[in-house]
C-alpha cells in the first residue's frame, strides 16, 4: 500500500455506531474492555436545502481485513470532489481478521448501516446544532478500496434496501478462487517486497490466532528512511495479509473453516472445477451453505446495485482479473456496470503518488468516479 499511509483530511464528526462486549460469558460485568466501533461523518460544503437531506456515500478502507482503520489510505480526491458536490462522506471502522472472520464484518455492515438509517441524523442534529445537516437516507452508496471493495460487495449482497451505487477501487475478492488466494507461494509475488518468516508470526497463525484480542483499527506504520528497508510495513498487522497469501490460506481465515483452502486445492488439483461456474448451490457443497455468503462470485443477482469497478491491469496484490470476472459476472445478469482499466498500474495507484501528482495523472478518472455515484445518488 501507500508509504504515507494517512492523507490530511478535514476533522470530521466522530461517532461510535457499535460497541461490541469481549467479556466471557459469566464473567464480571466490565473484566475486559469493550470494542467500540467508529464511523467518521465529513459533511458536504453546502449542507441540503430541505427536509430530504443530502446524499451520502460510506466509504471502507484497505489492508486486506487484518489491518488499518477508517483514516488508512484515505482517498482525499474522493471526500474533496463528493464535499464540493454537496455529498457527505462517512468512512467507518470493522472488526478485523483473526480472530474475527468476514461473518462478523457482514455483521459490523449490517449493523453500520441500521445505525446510518435509525439514528444517524437525529445524532447529527445534537453533534451540530444544525437541523438542515441530515442525510437521505434513500440516496447512501458504498465506496471502497482493495478490501475495503470486498466490504462493497458485502454490502451489495447482504443490505436491504441495496445501496444506490457503488465504487470499488482495485476491489479484493471479486474472484477467490484463483492462484493469488489458494496457491502458497515459495518466491516473492509483489515486486521488491519479499516474503514473510511465518516463524515470527505464531500468534496469528490457527489455532493460536483464535486466542487474540477483538480489534477493529490497527495502526499504519512503515519503516523510516533509516531502517535497512525503508517504506516497508512496521508492524506485524501491515504483513498479516502477505502471509495469509503467502500461504494459501487468506481464505481459512475469512471464512473461519481452516480446511477450506486445502479442500479448494484438491478440487482444482483433480481436474475439476464446478466452482469456477457462479452456481451458488454447488459451490456450496465445498465452500459450505454459511461461507459461500462470504463470496461475491457467488452472490452476484440482478439486484445489485450500479457499479463502476476501477482497477490497474498490473496489480500485483489483487489481480486485474477479480474485477474484470465481476465485471463480466455483472453484465451477465443485466446489472448496470463499468470498468475503468488502469493501463499498467499497481495496486493503490492514487494514492502512491503525491496528490498533486495524482490529480496530474488520474484527475479525470476520478471525476469520472465520482460522477457515476452522482448520478445515481440523485436519481
Amino acid at each position: 500500500m501507500a508509504t504515507a499511509g494517512r492523507e490530511s483530511t478535514p476533522d470530521p464528526i466522530t461517532l461510535v455506531y457499535k460497541t461490541i462486549s469481549t467479556s466471557d460469558p459469566g464473567s464480571p460485568e466490565g473484566s475486559k474492555p469493550d470494542i467500540a466501533l467508529h464511523l467518521d461523518f465529513y459533511p458536504p460544503t453546502s449542507p441540503a436545502d430541505g427536509d430530504a437531506g443530502v446524499p451520502a456515500i460510506v466509504y471502507f478502507h484497505g489492508g486486506g481485513l487484518v489491518v488499518g482503520d477508517r483514516k488508512s489510505w484515505f482517498p482525499g480526491w474522493l471526500l474533496k470532489r463528493l464535499s464540493e458536490q454537496g455529498v457527505a462522506f462517512l468512512s467507518a471502522d470493522y472488526r478485523l481478521l483473526s480472530p474475527s472472520t468476514g461473518h462478523d464484518i457482514v455483521e459490523d455492515i449490517q449493523d453500520l448501516f441500521a445505525y446510518i438509517r435509525n439514528d444517524l441524523n437525529p445524532v447529527l442534529a445534537g453533534a451540530t446544532g444544525d437541523p438542515r445537516l441530515r442525510i437521505n437516507l434513500n440516496a447512501i452508496g458504498v465506496a471502497g478500496s482493495s478490501a475495503g471493495g470486498l466490504c462493497t460487495y458485502l454490502c451489495a449482497m447482504h443490505l436491504s434496501p441495496k445501496p444506490r451505487a457503488l465504487l470499488s477501487v482495485y476491489g479484493q475478492a471479486g474472484e477467490c478462487l484463483n492462484d493469488q488466494f489458494l496457491e502458497p507461494k515459495t518466491k516473492p509475488y509483489i515486486p521488491n517486497v519479499p516474503l514473510v518468516d511465518p516463524s515470527g508470526f505464531a500468534e496469528f497463525l490457527f489455532p493460536q490466532s483464535m486466542a487474540l484480542p477483538i480489534i477493529a483499527e490497527s495502526p499504519v506504520e512503515y519503516y523510516p528512511t533509516t531502517h535497512p528497508t525503508p517504506g516497508l510495513p512496521a508492524t506485524k498487522r501491515m504483513q498479516l495479509s502477505r502471509l495469509y497469501y503467502q500461504l494459501g490460506q487468506w481464505l481459512d481465515y475469512y471464512t473461519g473453516d481452516h480446511t477450506l483452502s486445502q479442500r479448494l486445492r484438491q478440487l482444482r488439483s483433480s481436474g475439476t472445477e464446478p466452482l469456477l461456474a457462479p452456481d451458488p448451490a454447488k459451490a456450496g457443497e465445498v465452500i459450505g451453505e454459511k461461507n459461500i455468503k462470504l463470496f461475491p462470485q457467488f452472490g452476484v443477482t440482478e439486484n445489485w446495485p450500479p457499479t463502476l469497478l476501477v482497477h490497474g491491469t498490473a496489480d500485483s496484490r489483487v489481480p486485474f482479473s477479480e474485477s474484470k470476472h465481476l465485471a463480466e459476472q455483472l453484465t451477465a445478469v443485466g446489472v448496470e456496470n463499468e470498468l475503468i482499466v488502469v493501463d499498467g498500474r499497481e495496486h493503490a495507484f492514487d494514492i502512491l503518488v503525491p496528490a498533486a501528482e495524482a490529480e496530474r495523472e488520474f484527475g479525470r478518472m476520478f471525476d469520472r468516479a465520482v460522477a457515476f455515484l452522482v448520478q445515481r445518488l440523485r436519481q
